[in-house]
């Protein structure tokens, strides 16, 4: 088994983990190329970030988003 993490926000982590979203959709950007994003990989973690370009017009979920400690990250869910 390969160590591969997908990184993502720690929102989307949790309602992906939780059941409440199923399909994560990408765009992809100018780091991917004219043929947009692509998955590498049928199977990975998914890699919980609490970066987020537009923070202020997000809406956050009832349920509690686990906590970010500096230098380190919790991994709780693999995805197939």
């Amino acid at each position: 088994m390969e160590s591969v993490g997908f990184k993502e926000w720690a929102i989307v982590c949790a309602a992906l983990g939780g059941g409440q979203q199923s399909i994560i959709l990408r765009k992809g950007g100018i780091a991917e190329g004219r043929d947009g994003f692509r998955f590498q990989h049928r199977e990975f973690f998914l890699f919980p970030t609490a970066f987020h370009e537009q923070w202020e017009k997000t809406r956050l979920p009832q349920a509690a988003l686990p906590s970010m400690i500096d230098g380190e990250v919790e991994i709780n869910f693999w995805v197939k």
